[in-house]
């Protein structure tokens, strides 16, 4: 980021002071190559802070703070310190040249910016104010060379790294230390950096850094989890003048919750014990004696618990923007609120209000419900009719039966302008295309894979009423019965493997068709009886074809130890429902007996089923 920029920008400078330094013979910088060729690291950085704070006599007691300088009188205060003392000039890069070679051009030695100081043939001094070293200029030298072996020892990952910062950071000048924090900041060696335990490094990283990573990243390596956690949720609710996109709001907030279940589980493992703490510490001076009063284990649950919430809502928000950016009427959409919608965390009312009920996006309806736990049983009903009828229409039928169901199926549902035409011809829409034919079916597959799809989102997550199960069983079932006679289409059933791939378990499916059954007992005619209660039978045999499976090469009760767990938890649910389905089977077996007008081969083969499942209840019960 810019944060980063601006630090290689400064590192760069540092280079370049410490190579003027170089060139210039500056016996400074010959020092300091000396103890590091002793590796007498805490030397080069005593040598170089202890000139840097002592330019023109100054006194040590004066030093810099953010920026000022703050003096404290030792009887000098002659102002002194501001010029350069004889023995010092040459010290730092600006070293003493004759007027000629001043003159001369052609080598570019020296930069412009850097003036080295003149000295006229006669030894006198002809050098202006401001043509001296400043303090400021000696100072960046004494850190451009201590800036330069420390990165030489960075670079090649030494172990006198750590000893060489823990001798810096003891130093009691803050301006050196930001400065230092400042080279730090690099992609290099910002690990470094982050090491460093320091309260006054915690406070640079949160008033001066940019890099917003930095301090969630600094608690994190010192174990301070949740405070990690603090700075994430912060950042991910955010409001004011930075921009923070949905995606970098919700990451935030997943960081959050993983940092707080960390400090739930005292996780040290996600910490880093290699830190680096002063060399003059006390222990005193240490970020843990400078930290606020942890959260107790229940406040930081119920921070997860938040967090976890705002989360969902947040995805649901990403969910909508992601639909409106591919839809072809986003340009319809106002541009202010898809700007709030893609950069602020909006409350889950007005994301329902004014963005997924407006804009139709029903799934998305279902899921804000869902998530909130609004169980309205009206909205419910309305969002899932309006599902299918959005699947199925508009479309044309030469079937008066399918005309009326499709009919009564769209009023109520938000789909009410979409036709349902009554006819044999060919009919074209308003946008010149063709209507589907209901009859052609093509309309199956998509509606599957979305009820599917959406049933996988919204069952078995603490709120199964957004799946209506009875609403759907009768729905889809009264579609598949009105396609296949009309189009005298004979295809497999498809509406019980919806219901089942969609999640729903299998003691909700046979309460569902069981419920349908009931309330239109007077109303089904036998053939659409005996429909249901092929169903029913297929619910009951793949639930127990699914409880009592076996894998290869399993019999006996190694069939029973080696289920799986949804097939243990599907064989619990069957067995303490045995003595009710006994007793159900018994009915299923009296209604198919009496049933007049049904074709004998399927009444047959749905008594026969009934027949075998009963015998695997029977047979594995009694085991």
């Amino acid at each position: 980021g810019a944060n980063s920029d601006s630090s290689k920008s400064k590192s760069k400078g540092y280079e370049g002071a410490y190579a003027r330094a170089l060139e210039c013979g500056s016996p400074l910088s010959r020092a300091t190559a000396v103890l590091m060729e002793l590796q007498d690291v805490a030397g080069v950085v005593d040598v170089c802070l202890i000139c840097a704070s002592n330019f023109g006599g100054r006194s040590a007691g004066q030093r810099r703070y953010g920026g000022e300088i703050s003096e404290i009188s030792n009887g000098n205060n002659d102002g002194a310190w501001n010029d350069m003392l004889l023995w010092e000039k040459g010290l730092y890069h600006r070293p003493m040249m004759e007027d000629s070679a001043l003159d001369d051009t052609s080598g570019g030695i020296v930069p412009s910016s850097s003036q080295p100081i003149r000295i006229s043939s006669n030894g006198s001094n002809q050098s202006n104010s401001g043509t001296d070293a400043s303090h400021s200029d000696a100072q960046n030298t004494c850190y451009a060379i201590l800036f330069h072996h420390l990165g030489a020892l960075l670079t090649h990952k030494h172990a006198l790294v750590d000893k060489m910062v823990s001798v810096a950071i003891s130093s009691p000048d803050l301006n050196f230390h930001h400065e230092l924090y400042a080279y730090l900041a690099t992609d290099e060696y910002v690990n470094t950096l982050l090491r460093i335990d320091s309260p006054d490094l915690e406070k640079w990283l949160k008033e001066y850094q940019k890099d917003k990573s930095l301090l969630w990243r600094y608690y994190m390596i010192h174990g301070f989890y949740w405070m990690a956690g603090d700075v994430m949720w912060k950042r991910g609710c955010s409001v004011g003048e930075e921009k923070v996109c949905l995606e970098e709001r919700i990451e935030c907030l997943t960081r959050a919750v993983n940092y707080y279940s960390a400090a739930l589980k005292n996780d040290q493992s996600m910490g880093n014990s290699n830190i680096i703490v002063s060399s003059s510490s006390t222990g005193q001076d240490r970020l843990m004696h400078n930290m606020p009063k942890s959260p107790t284990q229940d406040e930081i649950t119920g921070f997860i618990s938040q967090i976890n919430g705002r989360i969902d809502i947040a995805k649901l928000q990403s969910r909508a923007l992601s639909t409106i950016r591919s839809s072809q009427n986003a340009s319809k959409v106002d541009a202010t609120k898809v700007e709030a919608l893609s950069n602020t965390l909006i409350d889950v009312s007005v994301l329902f209000n004014e963005f997924a009920e407006p804009l139709a996006l029903f799934d998305l309806c279902l899921l804000i419900l869902q998530t909130c736990s609004h169980n309205d049983t009206s909205m419910i009903i309305t969002l899932w009719r309006s599902i299918l009828c959005e699947e199925v229409l508009p479309c044309r039928t030469s079937s008066v039966e399918a005309h009326r169901f499709l009919s009564i199926l769209q009023k109520g549902s938000m789909s009410e302008e979409d036709s349902v035409v009554l006819t044999s011809d060919d009919v074209t829409s308003e946008d010149s295309n063709s209507l589907m034919a209901f009859e052609d079916g093509k309309w199956v597959t998509s509606l599957k894979n979305r009820v599917i799809s959406l049933g996988k989102e919204l069952y078995g997550k603490g709120a199964d009423y957004a799946l209506p199960l009875e609403f759907l069983t009768e729905s889809l079932e009264g579609l598949q019965r009105v396609q296949m006679k009309s189009s005298d289409n004979r295809s497999t059933a498809w509406v019980l493997n919806t219901l089942i791939e969609a999640g729903a378990s299998y003691t909700s499916i046979l309460d569902a068709y069981n419920s349908v059954m009931a309330t239109q007992d007077k109303e089904l005619d036998p053939v659409t009886r005996l429909t249901h209660l092929s169903s029913v039978s297929e619910v009951l045999m793949q639930w127990v074809s699914s409880a009592f499976s076996k894998s290869p090469g399993q019999s006996g009760q190694g069939m029973m130890n080696g289920l799986g767990r949804a097939e243990e938890n599907s064989r619990i649910q069957l067995i303490r429902c045995s003595g009710i389905l006994f007793q159900q089977i018994d009915n299923y077996k009296a209604v198919l007996e009496s049933l007049i007008g049904c074709n004998n081969d399927d009444t047959v083969r749905v008594l026969a089923q009934l027949s075998d499942v009963e015998y695997i209840l029977q047979k594995y019960i009694n085991n």
